[in-house]
């Protein structure tokens, strides 16, 4: 009870010389402002920081008898920024020509502007707050109000320079679309199944698409079939011309409609009748457990007979060729070339005038190759 007792009389006393000591109170109660700032993230532009601070202070707050300065200021490492003017507040009964803030509560707003400097790119807006009442003065704990300073504007002053880009327009580009067909051992026949592939759908797709694409324009089609190389020399020799034969027949029917192979040396025809290039690549690809010794066989001879034997006497190896490697190796590669046509000089410009956003950046670039006319439009040059 004693204990109470004494706690009571603390907080009354405390009552009290509050009251008696306004200043305190609204030094204690100084939470109870509300401050608004615009922008909430200071920013510079033309070399300045404005800002606009909103305070709104609470009924019963505001001493009749006091006076408040508020200045703003912009700390950073090692210093601060002071904004030249400050914001003075009296309250009801003072005789001045101050902002009045009444007793039931008010508010004032206050723009400012300070210089910008480099140092203040990493800031702290505060707001430093200083009481009086007749000759005595208080202050208060400083309030942040901000962050700064974006500078994004000042990057172009002190950064910028012109650049000088050289353009790697290329108006004609080559274009390549290759299918297979592959055939059966010792067969140049061309099975329904092989007609019927993702990459043969694709290629009369592609034709296609190029036959009726005013911007591209076809080249010729290149057609190289090719014999593994086990058995004969002889015999696969004629094997991959027979391959040939087929394929090319294949090609140009597929071709039979298009203006652009009437051309006489728009279809080409190429034999191997031994693929050890693709065999050794094939191989190199593969996951085979004796591949190394395979590719060693390659390096040591150059007679193919001679490297056909040593690989066959690999009988294990031999017997993974065989269904793995060689079947890749009996095949028509149809290859069909097509250039894909840029835009004409003319026509870039002339689209540069119109909307360059629809050009790509080499077209953009190129386009300041093509006139040296001073009189033209800086944004279409």
């Amino acid at each position: 009870m004693k204990n109470f007792r004494s706690l009571f009389i603390l907080i009354l006393a405390a009552s009290f010389l509050m009251s008696c000591n306004p200043l305190k109170k609204m030094q204690t109660t100084a939470n109870l402002v509300k401050y608004e700032v615009t922008p909430k993230v200071l920013e510079t532009h033309a070399g300045s920081i404005n800002v606009t601070i909103k305070g709104t202070y609470p009924a019963n707050y505001f001493d009749k008898k006091a006076t408040l300065t508020a200045t703003p200021v912009l700390t950073y490492t090692g210093g601060e920024s002071v904004f030249e003017k400050v914001q003075v507040l009296q309250g009801e009964s003072v005789q001045a020509n101050n902002k009045v803030v009444a007793y039931s509560g008010g508010d004032f707003t206050y723009t400012a502007t300070v210089p910008y400097k480099e140092n203040l790119k990493v800031s702290e807006l505060m707001l430093r707050v200083k009481a009086e009442r007749k000759g005595k003065f208080l202050d208060f704990e400083p309030v942040k109000l901000a962050d700064g300073v974006i500078a994004t504007s000042t990057l172009v002053e002190k950064h910028g320079k012109p650049a000088s880009m050289k353009d790697n327009y290329v108006r004609i580009t080559p274009e390549q679309f290759v299918a297979d067909i592959n055939y059966l051992i010792n067969s140049s026949e061309i099975r329904n199944s092989e007609l019927k592939a993702e990459d043969i759908k694709l290629l009369k797709e592609y034709i296609a698409s190029v036959t009726a694409d005013p911007a591209k324009q076809l080249k010729n089609t290149v057609v190289s079939s090719y014999a593994s190389p086990d058995g004969a020399f002889d015999l696969n020799d004629k094997l991959s011309g027979k391959r040939g034969t087929s394929a090319d027949k294949y090609i140009k029917k597929e071709f039979s409609k298009v203006e652009a192979a009437k051309a006489s040396n728009f279809f080409e025809t190429k034999t191997t009748a031994e693929d050890w290039d693709g065999f050794k690549t094939e191989v190199e690809k593969s996951s085979m457990q004796d591949k190394e010794l395979i590719l060693r066989v390659l390096s040591m001879y150059s007679d193919p007979d001679v490297r056909e034997k040593e690989i066959k006497n690999m009988s294990a190896a031999f017997e993974a060729l065989k269904t793995d490697i060689l079947p890749r190796l009996r095949r028509s590669k149809m290859m069909v070339n097509a250039d894909k046509i840029g835009r004409s000089d003319e026509q870039i410009l002339a689209q540069m005038k119109a909307d360059p956003k629809v050009l790509s950046l080499e077209e953009m670039l190129y386009s300041g190759t093509l006139t040296k006319d001073l009189n033209e439009p800086r944004q279409n040059r």
